[in-house]
């Protein structure tokens, strides 16, 4: 006669039971729905069973449930009696983890089944890709296959060291951020990610700080910039000048342009600028949302996917952005233009975006790429020069104009100043010469009137340098008066 088997789990053979149960994230997601270990119950002494010395426990979870746990497999009672001290220890102390799950399963259900459904701002479709990608060709073939408790620091640095810079900030990041989530959900004791991520940023730091040695020893008296930060931003006088040609020949890229130097906004936001959004009295810019593509596009039509109002990147996304006059100008000249044509007499225009088609539809992410590489031909600016560079091009602007870098960090979204100054204040760094050609190409580009449609409004610029100036001047009057930031939520 057999036994009967009662349904136990093993430290050997029951626990590769419960990590092949979760082959299917629902799996995972049962478990982790038990929550933490509230209460156990623990017999005094090891049970000997057919030779071996096994250790018996049952443990209550916070949603109520119990399961039983063995761990056997000890010749001798002493090694069976310390386990059992461990065990004990570990519990008293809350670091028992009652599952293990591979890695390569945990990090498939925290990126589809965490950061993409979670309630409060998922991840964009374009960090869903980025890390799907990352996850399926550089981590899982690694350490895929071993347990989260068995992943230590050195296994970390050992996969990250080798890969390239974007590689390797990316893996950092995926992995410190589901460790920590890990951690949270109790099969984890600590974020060994976050060690290995500390450890291998010192060893960044020491090697610059080598290399920079380096070439002070071979270049004492030269000024260097340190080109493998390729981080350009633009002076006034630069500024003025790709405004004035992308008005003279590219007028359908110009109020782009114009809105992402004069707020510094991100390309996904200033897509989602509407008409309604813009405060003609108040003299602000509300930024609420932003355009692009949600990770879920299956209920989408085609043709809608890419162009979706979807949360800001972050909380800090959510905020208003003080304008200066002749912005407004622009803008209204331009909801004018809009109104005059047969197209919009079948749509509303407040909820026209105000960097808009023919047809009334927003541009998607890439609408500027053509006439955007066209105008950096004609002013002779590098080829890795981005449109994300505008931005860094405003927040430099405004931290050379004694900017509060507190404010100056509310306006770009960003939720600390110290990120904003390390990150998109730019240093001393050429990007394009005035050439002589286009002195008199500005020259028949100015003077020129800005027509506005508003009663007594009519600015006349007199040359080059007199735009400039309004630019400079505007930018220093709208941010020397403390515009209080929108209340912060997710409204789309």
């Amino acid at each position: 006669m057999f036994r009967k088997r009662t349904k136990t789990l093993s430290c050997l053979h029951p626990r590769r039971e419960v990590c092949d149960m979760a082959k299917h994230t629902e799996t995972i997601a049962e478990m982790l729905a038990h929550g933490s270990v509230v209460s156990w119950n623990m017999r005094n002494t090891p049970t000997r069973a057919h030779g071996k010395y096994t250790i018996r426990l049952e443990l209550t979870f916070l949603d109520g449930t119990t399961q039983r746990r063995e761990y056997g497999g000890y010749s001798d009672l002493k090694s069976a009696v310390k386990k059992r001290s461990e065990l004990l220890t570990e519990l008293t102390e809350h670091t028992y983890l009652p599952f293990r799950v591979k890695t390569g399963l945990f990090l498939d259900y925290w990126l589809k089944e965490h950061m993409a459904k979670r309630k409060v701002r998922p991840i964009s479709y374009q960090t869903f890709s980025s890390y799907q990608s990352a996850i399926r060709c550089h981590i899982i073939p690694k350490i895929g296959n071993l347990y989260l408790d068995a992943v230590t620091t050195e296994t970390i640095v050992t996969l990250i060291n080798p890969k390239s810079p974007s590689i390797a900030k990316i893996v950092q990041s995926i992995l410190e951020t589901s460790f920590r989530f890990a951690v949270k959900m109790h099969l984890l004791n600590r974020n060994v990610a976050k060690l290995a991520t500390d450890c291998i940023r010192k060893q960044e730091k020491h090697r610059k700080k080598q290399e920079a040695d380096k070439r002070a020893r071979e270049e004492p008296d030269t000024d260097r910039i340190d080109w493998t930060k390729r981080h350009y931003a633009l002076t006034a006088e630069q500024t003025g000048q790709m405004l004035a040609v992308a008005k003279a020949k590219y007028p359908s890229l110009f109020i782009a342009l114009l809105l992402a130097c004069v707020t510094g906004c991100r390309i996904s936001e200033l897509l989602a600028i509407r008409y309604r959004d813009v405060d003609y009295q108040k003299k602000v810019i509300y930024l609420k949302a932003q355009l692009g593509r949600p990770v879920d596009a299956s209920a989408l039509k085609k043709g809608e996917i890419a162009s979706c109002r979807i949360p800001t990147k972050s909380i800090n996304g959510v905020r208003t952005i003080p304008v200066p006059d002749f912005v407004l100008d622009e803008i209204l000249a331009s909801r004018i233009r809009w109104e005059q044509t047969e197209t919009s007499m079948h749509l509303n225009t407040d909820d026209v975006a105000v960097w808009h088609q023919e047809n009334g539809r927003p541009y998607t992410r890439y609408g500027y790429a053509k006439p955007f590489k066209k105008l950096k031909q004609e002013l002779d600016m590098p080829e890795d020069f981005h449109w994300h560079d505008l931005r860094h091009t405003y927040a430099t602007l405004m931290a050379k104009h004694d900017v509060n870098i507190r404010e100056l960090a509310t306006v770009l979204g960003h939720a600390k100043a110290e990120f904003t100054m390390q990150m998109y204040v730019v240093s001393e760094q050429p990007v394009y010469e005035l050439l002589s050609p286009y002195e008199q190409m500005l020259e028949s580009v100015f003077p020129y009137t800005v027509q506005c449609p508003m009663p007594g409004k009519q600015r006349e610029i007199l040359d080059p340098g007199a735009y400039i100036n309004v630019l400079d001047r505007c930018i220093r009057e709208c941010h020397s008066q403390r515009v209080p930031c929108a209340k912060r939520g997710n409204t789309v």
